[in-house]
């Protein structure tokens, strides 16, 4: 019996640049956390986590 790989390497492309576009994410996040503070502003709770469920879906 052959073995085929390729459903495997499709996954752990797929989860690579999952977990790349999450660090991408996070990135994006941490940097406009530090600008609001910067300028005295402080990111409101609920925004960080409507930001986050929006791209979840």
């Amino acid at each position: 019996m052959e073995v085929n790989y390729g459903n495997h390497d499709l996954l752990a492309r797929r989860t690579l640049g999952a977990v790349e576009n999450f660090q991408s994410t996070k990135r994006v996040l941490s940097d406009l956390m530090m600008t609001s503070a910067k300028s005295g502003e402080t990111l409101p709770h609920q925004a960080i986590k409507s930001f986050l469920t929006a791209l979840i879906r």
